[in-house]
């Protein structure tokens, strides 16, 4: 594992709120590959294991945008751990892994505690609040507390430091205590955060998986909603790539398939082409909960019953590629759309029979064409389904990039 720490002032004692670091990041780096950021260079005779340091200017923090994109293409780092509070330069180092997807744990050192946040409260705490430290604390993937007080506070932190909001800000916290307080040793605390680390990178598996690891997917649920051994076989870069891949990539595909509820259609495809995948107990395995968008379907299944259900015209295979695209096209306006959506649609357009004049002019009917064609060009590139399969052409312009963007955006493909 890759782990990148950045640090917004490296203690010189240890009664610092980050004084556990030190030791920390000796003993991760024997254990792990760790790279370091931080506004000045460590001992390279203390810190020999670290695989590489780099610095930033705190002072102008614009000047570290184009820095900070550098770093993280160099060392393309599993997790990104940042121990600072109150630090714009944090903040857009942040921005960058989330615009790299990247996932990060936010450490605050106990600094947005009462006693803490009403130092200099007008002039300083609360306008970095409210410019940039609430967002920080609301967007990181992970939260580390180091005892239950601090978790209890940051969960429902606000902008007066005397109150707790009435909603909560972020639940995924985890406790990890400090090594200077608690009877901890330092490999304890390290394995502890090797432990969150993990669980973040379960949490979110889309995030890990590389360009190849998603064609790999799109590959194994292309087979896996095959109905016969011809349409099954993959291509053999397809069979090398998948080979190649290790249990610990595996399982990030197997656990965002179960997300987007393929995971039996990727199980199919894997047997089809004789491809081993390693079983998991998904329930075992520890993960923070997520809030998803929940699905309103009111005026869909309106929109459905008066235009398409009503249609004697219609045969019932044309009638459910209807169902299907409106939901799809509903879903993906709510942001709810997922892979076994678009998976049934596959399936209906590959495998069943259909009239594509009368379908074509259904859909043109009901004024869903482009956006239909949009689904249909998803199709084409991440599901290789063929124009001879459609009803439609494919239509490739500015609001289907958009679209792709906003199914990568929710981890969706």
């Amino acid at each position: 594992m890759k782990v990148l720490h950045f640090i917004q002032k490296f203690p010189t004692d240890s009664g610092y709120s980050f004084g556990y670091l030190p030791e920390l990041i000796k003993d991760m780096a024997g254990k792990a590959d760790v790279y370091v950021v931080a506004e000045r260079p460590l001992d390279s005779t203390l810190y020999a294991n670290v695989k590489g340091q780099y610095r930033y200017s705190s002072s102008i923090p614009c000047a570290n945008d184009h820095k900070f994109a550098k770093i993280l293409k160099e060392t393309q780092p599993d997790i990104v751990h940042i121990h600072a509070c109150w630090s714009l330069s944090a903040y857009m180092f942040m921005r960058k892994c989330h615009k790299r997807h990247i996932p990060v744990v936010l450490s605050t050192g106990k600094q947005l505690m009462p006693w803490h946040f009403m130092r200099s409260y007008i002039f300083c705490r609360l306008p970095k609040f409210l410019a940039f430290q609430r967002k920080m604390t609301r967007c990181a993937n992970a939260l580390h507390a180091s005892n239950e007080q601090e978790a209890s506070w940051i969960e429902t932190i606000s902008w007066n430091p005397r109150k707790k909001s009435d909603t909560t800000v972020n639940d995924r916290i985890a406790i990890i205590a400090d090594s200077r307080i608690e009877k901890l040793t330092t490999g304890e605390v390290t394995n502890r955060f090797f432990t969150l680390y993990r669980k973040v990178a379960d949490t979110y598996p889309f995030l890990a998986m590389s360009e190849n690891e998603r064609t790999a997917e799109d590959a194994l649920l292309t087979a896996g909603l095959s109905e016969d051994k011809l349409s099954a076989i993959l291509q053999d870069k397809h069979i090398k790539a998948i080979s190649t891949l290790n249990d610990l990539r595996l399982r990030a595909i197997l656990l965002h398939a179960t997300d987007e509820g393929i995971i039996d259609y990727i199980y199919s495809g894997a047997r089809q082409c004789n491809l081993r995948l390693p079983a998991f107990d998904y329930g075992s395995i520890e993960r923070f909960n997520i809030s998803t968008a929940k699905f309103d379907d009111t005026r869909c299944k309106s929109f459905i019953a008066r235009h398409i259900d009503s249609d004697s015209s219609l045969s019932d295979t044309e009638k459910n590629i209807c169902r299907e695209i409106v939901t799809d096209i509903h879903k993906s306006r709510q942001r709810c759309l997922h892979r076994s959506d678009m998976a049934r649609l596959y399936s209906l357009l590959r495998f069943k029979d259909y009239d594509e004049v009368r379908l074509n002019h259904k859909i043109k009917k009901l004024h869903i064409a482009a956006m239909a064609s949009r689904l249909l060009q998803i199709l084409c590139e991440r599901y290789s389904l063929t124009e001879g399969y459609m009803f439609a052409p494919p239509l490739d312009d500015r609001k289907t990039r958009r679209l792709k963007t906003e199914l990568f955006a929710s981890s969706v493909q």
